[in-house]
């Protein structure tokens, strides 16, 4: 105790010794908040994070430079920090990148065993605000098209059928209204078709119920597929005899196995909305029957009801196409 007493009279006879104590317990700034997370079920988007990146796109506009900026530095922290190669500012003139980009880390993302997780995981739910508000902003925009595509897909692959859907004909409306982009015209193609590969996934996990079954957002008849027939003449020599290039070829053949499933599933939807009797599967299955055939009767439309269909393990091999070009 005299010990202290006389430390404590030192400190009041020298204002030093007060400063240097004032000195060492001084408080050190907190850390910054940090964007990304990780939990028991992977990581995440903080609420910090979702909230920075919400408010970064609702200060968004593309004539704002400022704005603009800061939501794509915002962005671009997010990847950074989970290891991707953010591509530089000046090699993006397109304004929807940032929102893009989260939906492929989005659908990349490995998913957990919780499956009240996903949906609400928070970089989900913030890349559908983020899309709303840009919708807002770039209205007919074919990159937030393909966002909503992405979306979808994650829905899809996440057991969230009927939100998939509702999506899907959101995106499959939007793209309808847009111009076909001619100057990019494989790319447009593309993306389209993938949709369409998507809106078969979700209603073949459907297939199977007798009641609340889910129809094709983009069916046989739809605009679209109009659209994606009428451009696709591109993909064919003047004679109707596929291009040789890889590119066409696989267009080609994604647009067989698309359009084919397309077929087949309308034909069992009207099956359900009215049942018929007899030999009802014998129009389907001859169809089927023409596809397969192997006998050379010269250039085949892959889009018409007698499309030469493709081996399994050849539509197997062919890669799930990108929604966006790289």
């Amino acid at each position: 105790m005299r010990a202290l007493h006389q430390s404590q009279a030192n400190m009041r006879q020298s204002p030093s010794g007060l400063f240097a104590m004032r000195v060492i317990y001084n408080p050190q700034p907190p850390p910054a908040k940090s964007l990304l997370e990780l939990g028991r079920c992977g990581w995440d988007l903080t609420e910090h994070g979702q909230a920075e990146l919400i408010q970064a796109t609702v200060k968004y506009k593309p004539d704002d430079l400022e704005a603009k900026a800061r939501l794509e530095d915002r962005v671009g922290e997010v990847l950074h920090n989970r290891g991707c190669n953010c591509p530089h500012r000046s090699h993006l003139a397109d304004s929807s990148w940032p929102i893009l980009h989260l939906a492929v880390l989005l659908v990349a993302t490995p998913p957990c065993d919780h499956k009240v997780c996903w949906q609400t995981k928070r970089l989900y739910m913030t890349v559908k605000s983020i899309f709303a508000l840009m919708q807002l902003q770039l209205p007919k925009h074919a990159e937030l098209v393909q966002v909503q595509g992405l979306i979808a897909l994650y829905e899809c692959g996440h057991g969230m059928l009927e939100h998939s859907h509702v999506t899907l004909n959101s995106a499959i409306t939007m793209a309808s209204l847009l111009d076909f982009d001619l100057s990019n015209m494989l790319i447009s193609l593309e993306w389209r078709m993938t949709l369409m590969l998507i809106d078969d996934l979700v209603s073949l996990q459907t297939v199977h119920r007798k009641h609340d079954w889910i129809p094709l957002a983009c069916p046989p008849d739809h605009d679209m597929v109009r659209v994606i027939k009428h451009n696709c003449t591109v993909l064919t020599t003047l004679n109707g005899i596929p291009r040789s290039d890889s590119v066409s070829q696989r267009l080609l053949d994604f647009g067989k196995i698309v359009f084919q499933s397309g077929r087949i599933l309308q034909h069992i939807h009207d099956s359900k909305r009215a049942p018929r009797f007899g030999n009802h599967g014998c129009e389907i299955m001859n169809g089927l029957h023409k596809s397969t055939s192997t006998d050379d009767t010269g250039p085949i439309d892959p889009f018409s009801g007698d499309a030469q269909h493709l081996d399994l393990n050849e539509s197997l091999d062919l890669p799930l196409s990108c929604l966006w070009p790289t």
